[in-house]
């Protein structure tokens, strides 16, 4: 199959050519029977041959192609970038797989992989390239539809939180609401009986600010999590995601007489990592720990800790609530499944993180014993500064 036989060197022991011949006929019938696109060239990048299934690729026949070089056949842009690769393969050696898209002879674009190496002549030396031609179109389609769909279920999450955050941040707005109604109220009633002193004034009016701050960061915390994520990673200090969060989620843990104590590591805990991504999968277990904790006699408490361990950061948050069955533990990362009764748990927030903590380059782990609580521990390598 491609190779370059010299009639006086290659016969049998009968000094018979018919063998040779039939030989010859074999490898021919035999790439033509393969499903794949096959081509081979000599090493100056001009055809040898190619398969049936070759010739429906490009939309010409074998006679029309041999002889011929990929200067011949398509635009000097695009045949520039064949003939490259060519020039690498021979120079280096080896074989040669990368992925290109093509415009069939019906306009239609496809993805394909290309699959390349070297043939040598009789003597060892370099004769050519043969190739195969791999379409993976209907693949990278695929993989196309998933990253949507995970996206998708993402936002679904995403929205399912904010609607769980609603009445939590309308009880964290109206408290500064109360503060800048009440200060607003007090100078009216002593600027009406001419009673307003400057450092009254000042004190009011910086209790008014206050307010007016902590509304904002509310707000803005808010958008930042509703907002739709891109895949970009950067360097995230996993200590603020976490405070960010807790600043949204807190006061819903105040409301169900909920206690959140935190623990963090001295010193820079950055990851490589998107930082709405962490704070939804944070969002996912604060939300979880709430649920196990309400059904709790005695009052309940998460821990939320950082810290570092063999290179990587460690975020451990762990409930005092009624705990998961062990034959629950190995399930508890499924799509779909939960624990929770109808109607309060679609089964995919553990699901979406672990997705999530696997794209950053970590893992997270679950340990729980029931009656006592559960332990969720996210690793993540350390971000290199």
């Amino acid at each position: 199959m491609g190779y370059e036989w010299d009639m006086n060197t290659n016969r049998d022991g009968n000094g018979s050519m018919e063998n040779l011949f039939r030989t010859v006929g074999l490898r021919k019938v035999t790439i033509d029977s393969l499903p794949l696109p096959v081509f081979y060239k000599d090493k100056d990048g001009k055809y040898l041959g190619c398969n049936v299934a070759f010739e429906l690729f490009i939309g010409r026949k074998e006679c029309d192609i041999v002889g011929k070089s990929v200067y011949d056949l398509g635009p000097k842009e695009i045949a520039d970038e064949y003939f490259k690769k060519d020039r690498e393969l021979i120079r280096d050696g080896g074989k040669q797989v990368y992925e290109w898209v093509v415009k069939t002879t019906s306009g239609e674009t496809r993805n394909v992989q290309f699959h390349k190496s070297l043939f040598n002549d009789d003597l060892g030396n370099v004769a050519g390239i043969v190739g195969s031609v791999l379409d993976i179109t209907n693949q990278k389609q695929a993989v196309l539809a998933q990253e949507k769909l995970q996206q998708q279920l993402l936002l679904a999450s995403k929205l399912a939180s904010v609607g769980s955050l609603a009445a939590g941040v309308a009880h964290e707005i109206n408290n500064p609401l109360t503060i800048i109604k009440g200060s607003v109220a007090l100078l009216k009633m002593k600027a009406s009986m001419s009673r307003l002193d400057t450092e009254q004034l000042l004190k009011t009016l910086a209790n008014q600010e206050a307010a007016v701050d902590r509304m904002t960061n509310i707000v803005n915390g808010l958008l930042t999590f509703a907002r739709v994520d891109t895949d970009t990673l950067d360097s995230v200090d996993v200590q603020k995601v976490i405070t960010d969060t807790l600043d949204l989620y807190g006061s819903l843990f105040l409301q169900s007489a909920l206690g959140v104590e935190t623990r963090f590591h001295a010193g820079d805990m950055l990851v490589k990592a998107n930082f709405g991504k962490l704070q939804q999968v944070l969002m996912n277990l604060l939300t979880n720990a709430r649920d196990a904790m309400e059904s709790v006699a005695t009052k309940g408490l998460v821990r939320v800790q950082t810290l570092e361990q063999d290179g990587q950061i460690v975020i451990r948050c762990c409930d005092s609530g009624v705990g998961i069955e062990q034959d629950n533990l190995a399930k508890i990362f499924d799509p779909f499944f939960t624990t929770k009764e109808p109607g309060k748990g679609t089964g995919l927030g553990l699901s979406i993180s672990h997705s999530i903590i696997s794209s950053f380059g970590g893992k997270i782990l679950v340990s729980s014993e029931v009656g006592v609580g559960a332990c969720f521990e996210i690793y993540l390598p350390k971000a290199i500064s």
